[in-house]
């Protein structure tokens, strides 16, 4: 038997085949021959079982490279049955464990078969061009629902088909008598033009027109596409000075990170401490209601966005934070789930710089050109309520799942001690 006794894989340990030809070990390797070879797949599983390789973490000694002498692994204590009990464990273990493979086998197949399913079903709802065509695709999913939906990734399929929905115009009726997105966008540019006379806003450079072989889909009547430079009146980025390693405590002043502001909610714990010796600048103050969004991150969470809708005082933005200031005439909270949908996470894995999938940035320009749809304002509305509705009840069904999964656990843990009693 040949058991590590230093480095990371300390306590890693294999049985020789009896066909192995002669060779020699590494200091980082000992030799264990038991007196009779018959006791050699008993005492393997022992030694690799969950109470030998604690001994091992417990005696083992340095910081920067661990180690275990033989006389410690000499002195462990091993349980030992009869020589014919031994040959029956070791036989039960590997029929248990043949058996944990195909299950393993089994599982990973069963997944792989119903990501395929669960992804042409919920893909076919995202894209579907029309309400029927839409309510079509639900009725499919809808008779397979306790199928499809039965593991956590296929609640987020579904979460992320229902922001496919919302984006392209199928979550909601449309009702006639509303207003167009064209006056819509005809107000905002009528209240940007009022600003820059009055010097409260500067005049941006012309942004470029949305041409036809631009647009992915079509949208419903009524709607428009624009950039989204068009819909922000202002925007400023924050402060980086060097921060503690820690979180602020109390009303101390904080920086945020860009975590804060990278998982779909705002989160102001992500924050470090400004120094004692550094004053702080309110103007990068997080403030109630505003719209952030992350310049730098990695290829799947940069420019991910949230509104901050109650931040606690005295935080402030990092310089990888953007704060942008979106017209009164539309909705922020759909633009913020517009801005998180896959249409706009294709864009900013397109346009973002850097070489690094790890690290990308994106510029201001690069926000101000993104293509996005722009319904009528009452229709806005009556979208991010159904959004709202629907994902809560995606939240239940993962609350489901969570404990379900903690039954079997269970179910499992109470089996296990039956069986070995």
């Amino acid at each position: 038997i040949l058991f590590n006794i230093t480095g990371a894989s300390i306590g890693r340990c294999a049985v020789v085949p009896t066909t192995f030809d002669e060779a020699n070990v590494s200091q980082h390797v000992t030799i264990i021959r038991p007196t009779l070879p018959t006791v050699t797949p008993y005492l393997h599983l022992v030694l690799i079982s969950p109470h030998v390789q604690q001994t091992v973490m417990d005696v083992q000694v340095g910081v920067s490279r661990e180690g275990l002498s033989i006389g410690k692994l000499g002195q462990f204590l091993v349980p030992i049955p009869p020589l014919a009990e031994q040959s029956r464990i070791v036989a039960r273990v590997e029929e248990l464990m043949a058996l944990c493979d195909a299950l393993e086998e089994k599982g990973r197949l069963v997944a792989a078969q119903h990501e395929r399913l669960a992804g042409a079903l919920f893909d076919a709802l995202a894209n579907s061009s029309s309400a029927e065509e839409a309510a079509e695709h639900w009725q499919r999913i809808a008779a397979h629902f306790d199928l499809l939906l039965d593991r956590p990734t296929a609640v987020d399929r579904l979460e992320q088909a229902i922001l496919q929905l919302a984006v392209r115009g199928r979550l909601v009726p449309q009702n006639p008598a509303d207003e167009p997105a064209s006056a819509l966008l005809q107000k905002i540019r009528t209240e940007k033009d009022r600003l820059i006379a009055t010097g409260q806003l500067k005049r941006d450079k012309p942004l470029p027109p949305v041409s036809d072989e631009e647009k992915p889909f079509a949208l419903p009547d009524g709607w428009e596409w624009a950039r989204f430079g068009e819909l922000i009146l202002s925007s400023d980025a924050g402060w980086s000075p060097s921060c503690e390693s820690t979180p602020r405590e109390g009303n101390e002043w904080g920086v945020l990170k860009v975590s804060a502001v990278s998982w779909g909610e705002f989160r102001p714990e992500e924050n470090k401490a400004l120094p004692a010796g550094l004053f702080p600048k309110p103007e990068f103050e997080v403030k109630p209601e505003d719209f952030l969004l992350s310049r730098a991150n990695t290829e799947e969470l940069v420019a991910r966005s949230v509104i901050a809708w109650e931040p606690p005082g005295r935080l402030m933005m990092s310089d990888k934070l953007i704060r942008l200031r979106l017209s009164s005439h539309i909705d922020k909270a759909l633009y913020c789930e517009i801005n998180n949908s896959r249409l706009s996470r294709d864009y900013y894995i397109v346009n973002a710089s850097g070489t690094s999938s790890s690290m990308k940035n994106v510029s201001r320009e690069v926000i101000l050109k993104l293509m996005v749809p722009v319904p009528p304002a009452p229709e806005q509305s009556r979208i991010v309520a159904r959004v709202a509705e629907l994902r809560a009840l995606c939240v239940q069904l993962h609350n489901r799942l969570a404990t379900t999964a903690q039954t079997r656990s269970r179910l499992a843990e109470a089996l296990l001690e039956q069986a070995v009693a």
